[in-house]
Order: C-alpha cells, then sequence, then structure tokens
C-alpha cells in the first residue's frame, strides 16, 4: 500500500511540474521559455500595476507607475442606515483602469515571468504577465493610458515593446496622456 501511494505521487509530482511548464512552451508567443517564468491564477487587483496571487504574494508589474486605487465614495443613507441609490455619472480614470484591468484579469490563469530584478524593496515580486492568448498586459494597460511608463535598468527584456505602448497611448491621448 505504502508502496502505490509513493508511486502515485510520483507521478503526481512529475506531471505537476511538467504541465505548466509545456504549456508556458506552446503558448509563447512573445518570449523564450526560461526557469523565470511560471502559470499563476490572478486572485485579485489591487492597483492598476499590483495584481494578488491566488497563493497570497503581490506582484507588481514591470515597467508601469500604478494610478492611485479609486477612493470610497461616502454612500448616502435614511434614518433605517439603508444606502440611498443615486446615480453618478463621474467615472475617475482610476476606476476605469481598475475594472479594466479585473476584468483582463482576475481569475484567470496567466504567464508569469520575472526579469533580472526579482523582487522591489517591498518585498513584492515583479513581472511580466501574458494572457493565454498573448496579450501582454503590461504593454496593454500602457497603450490604454491607465499607467506612466517607468523602466529601470536591471528589468529592460520588453522595454521596446513596453515603450512602443506608451507612446502610442501619447499620441492617441488616452488616459493620463491624454493631457
Amino acid at each position: 500500500m505504502r508502496e502505490k501511494f509513493l508511486s502515485a505521487l510520483l507521478i503526481f509530482s512529475f506531471f505537476a511540474s511538467v504541465l505548466p511548464c509545456a504549456w508556458a512552451q506552446k503558448n509563447n508567443s512573445l518570449a523564450n521559455t526560461t526557469n523565470k517564468e511560471t502559470i499563476v491564477k490572478i486572485e485579485g487587483v489591487i492597483n492598476s500595476a499590483t495584481l494578488r496571487l491566488r497563493d497570497g504574494r503581490k506582484a507588481k508589474l514591470i515597467g508601469l507607475i500604478p494610478l492611485e486605487k479609486p477612493a470610497r465614495k461616502e454612500l448616502p443613507r435614511n434614518e433605517y442606515n439603508i444606502i440611498i441609490e443615486q446615480d453618478d455619472p463621474v467615472i475617475t480614470l482610476e476606476q476605469t483602469a481598475l475594472d479594466f484591468i479585473t476584468d483582463l484579469v482576475e481569475g484567470k490563469e496567466i504567464r508569469f515571468e520575472t526579469d533580472n530584478l526579482y523582487r522591489d524593496s517591498d518585498g513584492y515580486i515583479l513581472g511580466y504577465v501574458f494572457l493565454k492568448d498573448g496579450t501582454f498586459v503590461n504593454a496593454e494597460i500602457l497603450r490604454r493610458g491607465f499607467s506612466d511608463l517607468h523602466l529601470t535598468p536591471q528589468n529592460t527584456k520588453y522595454e521596446k515593446e513596453l515603450r512602443e505602448a506608451y507612446l502610442e497611448a501619447k499620441k492617441e491621448k488616452r488616459g493620463l496622456q491624454g493631457n
């Protein structure tokens, strides 16, 4: 019985380590597969450049300066403490960015790729995010104008793609680059 259990555990461990690499190789359109890539599921979006991974770690997207998280509005309440519904036609850029990024990645499995600098001074993991369809999330956020560009000498693997996305937003006057 113990030998069967150990055999099953060994087989499971093998497939658990091989399948994510096989998926990354098959679906990798922008980079060669390296030991710096992993497949992870996004649990939530903290702000326009920070994600919470399913395992609880927080990851910052390389090349982006995050927008502030939208401020919570104090909702009007009646004498019974029930929220009074009001239509507010104003949606801030911060809220639009957060909604876009949440729709793009939340609950999805993504390919997370690190560069030379793995963590920042706050302990966040730094990386590039790719959807299964090949969408480069860091560049897409810049292309929509939901972040300013911030490159560091240690992490320049996709510098060209990030610059091009930022310049496109600037040319088209999208989001932050609309001024």
